[in-house]
């Protein structure tokens, strides 16, 4: 029987323009001749969709602008879930910061002495004495070390200080603790006093043609961290119901 003689019942046609099919007059179509094919739809970015600025993974507020995000659905680009008030590297911000802290303060800690020695009514012993003029013999105070020795151990001191608070408020920022505002404003003002400090003292060693490399250091830092701390006050003080 010849099958040939009977008709189609059904019939598919190629789309017009379907490169991938062959002609049989036309032989193989060469896949270099093929048109690109569509490009894959690339994630949209982390970025805040009020002022542009990119967003930490799980922030509940815009570092930027200080916006309330609606959570990881707000941002397109969010990869992961995490559960609420856990940011990833928070951990290590807080190990730094304390760390680095506490390293200036070791380093500045005959400040400390001779302020709490100071504030109880002692007298604070350097273990230097003056060896010529008439002060001979008798000992040398804290401030009239050679060297700028209480004016570096000061600024250290204090620099470290605000970092350790620094490294409190990253622990607690995203805690159920309640008084937020409270420790935010005190580390503020600490870094504040700790950075203008520091650049007194940069310049005061700098007209001494002496390189304040630590204290220079610290006032770069320092208007990193005040920068950063008042962001953090802005946003919790605009969302008071996220407080804690």
């Amino acid at each position: 029987m010849d099958l040939s003689k009977l008709p189609r019942l059904s019939k598919t046609e190629t789309p017009p323009g379907d490169p991938t099919t062959t002609d049989a007059t036309a032989g193989p179509i060469d896949p270099a001749q093929l048109p690109p094919a569509p490009a894959t739809p690339v994630a949209a970015a982390n970025f805040c969709a009020n002022c542009g600025a990119p967003l930490r993974p799980g922030a509940r507020f815009c570092d930027s602008c200080g916006v309330q995000l609606a959570g990881p659905s707000h941002n397109p680009g969010y990869a992961g879930s995490y559960s609420a008030g856990v940011t990833p590297g928070i951990g290590a911000e807080v190990w730094v910061s304390a760390i680095i802290g506490l390293v200036l303060m070791l380093l500045g800690r005959s400040f400390a002495g001779w302020a709490i020695a100071t504030m109880t009514g002692r007298t604070y012993n350097t273990g230097a004495t003056w060896t010529d003029g008439n002060l001979a013999g008798q000992p040398v105070a804290y401030w009239d070390l050679e060297g700028f020795v209480a004016w570096n151990d000061s600024a250290l001191f204090l620099f470290g200080l605000a970092m350790a608070l620094e490294a409190l408020v990253l622990a607690l920022v995203f805690t159920k603790f309640r008084a937020k505002v409270p420790l935010i404003l005190v580390a503020l003002g600490i870094t504040l006093l700790a950075t203008g400090y520091n650049l007194f003292v940069s310049a005061k060693l700098l007209t001494a043609n002496t390189i304040p490399l630590m204290s220079m250091l610290a006032v770069a830092f320092g208007g990193y961290i005040a920068v950063y701390e008042w962001r953090l006050l802005q946003q919790f003080r605009a969302a008071p119901a996220h407080r804690g």
